[in-house]
């Protein structure tokens, strides 16, 4: 990733994604973030932060970076963002607080990011598959109602709907099932439609159709209209 003012260390997650991360949570207690490389589908897209909009330094109305102590969050999209030619990777990062994560954000290749002195322990050899298990445990039971909870819960749905790996499909229909709360299976609904493809697809027609929720089936229309499929 396209970073600076890190203080970065490097190692291998080739024995399983969350030995790493135990590892690193044990040898350092203070604010830091963890990150590592996953792939997705190419496409034009610019996921970057709000914070970030306004001209960059080659004068292009461009994402201009975020700053990764801040609390600003989202994705931007805007006139020269993207990159020419979409990559098939973008980065996942995670915010860990007195051991335990507590953020989950993704950014694609062209966001550059300020590390404003943070420790990052950037993790090589990190298997998809992994990160989307990962991903999943961090959303509890989704029944948190507290607004760090909601706001983590749909931080992990973005993340994990960018993996470019079945296990990602699998993951989002466990947390679309009818004993989750609404709110989290609109945002799953979401993500289906707009990052699954065809599979992402296929699950909205099977759960809009007989869904006894008449909001969940209104938001899982809505999905299945951002499908390119």
């Amino acid at each position: 990733p396209n970073f600076r003012n890190a203080k970065v260390e490097e190692s291998s997650a080739v024995t399983g994604l969350q030995t790493a991360i135990d590892s690193v949570l044990r040898r350092q207690s203070g604010p830091l973030w963890i990150g590592y490389r996953i792939p997705v589908v190419p496409a034009e897209r610019n996921l970057c932060c709000w914070i970030g909009i306004g001209p960059s330094p080659g004068g292009d109305n461009c994402c201009a970076g975020c700053q990764m102590g801040s609390d600003e969050k989202g994705t931007v999209r805007g006139p020269n963002c993207a990159s020419l030619e979409p990559v098939p990777y973008a980065f996942v990062f995670l915010r860990a607080e007195s051991r335990a994560i507590t953020r989950v954000r993704v950014f694609s290749a062209d966001c550059p990011l300020d590390f404003n002195g943070m420790p990052l322990d950037w993790l090589e050899q990190v298997k998809p598959e992994e990160s989307v298990s990962l991903l999943a445990s961090l959303n509890g039971n989704g029944r948190d109602e507290t607004r760090h909870s909601k706001r983590l819960s749909r931080q992990v749905v973005m993340a994990i709907a960018l993996h470019n790996v079945p296990a990602a499909d699998h993951a989002l229909e466990r947390l679309i099932q009818p004993d989750q709360p609404l709110w989290l299976r609109e945002d799953v609904a979401f993500w289906l439609g707009v990052e699954r493809g065809k599979a992402g697809l296929d699950l909205l027609r099977k759960y809009a159709k007989d869904d006894q929720d008449d909001r969940f089936r209104e938001r899982a229309t809505f999905a299945i209209s951002q499908s390119k499929e």
